[in-house]
């Protein structure tokens, strides 16, 4: 009998915290993934999801902004219910872990930040609804993250310094248009991202104007330099392929720019290589990087899985900061045979 992917993933999470020294998600999140995982591994209805299509909808990911996090994204329910009751849900599960583990303020602020996407009349058209994520250190849980997809209107209420950024990034680059927003709540901060997809094919000189405009010039080069080492020493990006996150940071906005990898074609396959390399300045980061991979590696391979996402964290003061996002190995999803 296939056993619950639940199982496989508290596995699999339960081993990489081990190799990680961090505590275990699961004595966090054992109800959350019993509800979005208690099919089969390898059921096909996994595979229909919009966060991680083809695969289980449940990403890792290694940051160097926290390089010794076990961070991760999934989506609430899994295949059952609508994008309204996923958005509901994602705001319940979060909410049960905020309230104890960071306090009532924290719980108030993410209240008071989310309740423009937590109405129930705000469910109409909705493609994902939402997702949740957290990150985990050896003292337990230290973030917790909502995504919810954008609809009409929210742009428009949202507060300043993030409107005006926003509004600003918007002049820069027409060609964004409004995905969804993280709200990511700390024990003692919080802040909230708004995500764009880039229309059509797109140039690294296509971000000078954003980055000009918010006083980040220096990063173009950055930029440029970590572009070319995903896609293999060209520097354009298909149509579909890359996203733009504005951020109020404290000490300005903030910008992350992402790569679809499954959406490029031309990625090298020596693309972990090449990353490495340009982390080889930051030895630090580069032996967390290399820890965390192996700590989704399963045992008897060389890979833990295939990348989804590479983005880059732009900002005035820091240098540009990647971070990777993972499809475990033994979570993709066969398409079934006729």
């Amino acid at each position: 009998m296939t056993d619950q992917l639940s199982n496989v993933i508290r596995s699999r999470l339960s081993t990489a915290a081990r190799k990680m020294g961090t505590v275990d998600p699961s004595a966090y999140m054992s109800r959350a993934f019993d509800e979005a995982f208690d099919l089969p591994q390898g059921d096909a209805r996994y595979g229909r999801n919009t966060l991680s299509p083809g695969a289980a909808p449940l990403e890792p990911s290694f940051s160097e902004s926290e390089p010794y996090g076990l961070r991760f994204t999934m989506e609430p329910l899994g295949p059952h219910g609508s994008p309204a009751v996923k958005k509901q849900e994602a705001s319940r599960q979060l909410r049960g872990l905020i309230a104890p583990c960071f306090g009532r303020e924290a719980l108030y602020w993410f209240d008071r930040v989310s309740e423009d996407h937590r109405g129930t009349a705000t469910g109409a058209g909705l493609n994902f609804g939402a997702w949740m994520g957290a990150g985990f250190d050896r003292d337990g849980l230290y973030a917790a993250k909502a995504y919810y997809e954008l609809q009409d209107g929210h742009l428009s209420r949202l507060t300043q310094p993030l409107k005006g950024y926003v509004e600003q990034a918007q002049a820069a680059m027409p060609q964004l248009r409004p995905l969804f927003s993280t709200i990511t709540c700390r024990q003692t901060s919080g802040r909230q991202r708004i995500t764009f997809r880039v229309t059509g094919p797109v140039r690294t000189d296509a971000f000078q104007p954003l980055l000009d405009g918010f006083g980040m010039e220096r990063s173009t080069a950055q930029l440029t330099r970590l572009f070319g080492l995903a896609l293999g020493g060209t520097f354009e990006a298909p149509d579909g392929s890359v996203l733009v996150g504005i951020t109020a940071g404290e000490d300005g906005p903030e910008v992350k720019i992402e790569l679809l990898i499954a959406a490029i074609p031309q990625i090298p396959d020596s693309f972990v290589e090449l990353l490495r390399l340009g982390l080889s300045e930051r030895p630090r980061h580069l032996r967390a990087l290399d820890n965390w991979m192996g700590a989704f590696t399963p045992e008897g391979s060389d890979l833990p899985g295939d990348f989804s996402v590479m983005s880059i964290k732009l900002t005035r003061r820091t240098p540009a900061q990647v971070s990777l996002y993972l499809r475990p190995m033994g979570f993709e999803i066969a398409e079934p045979v006729n």
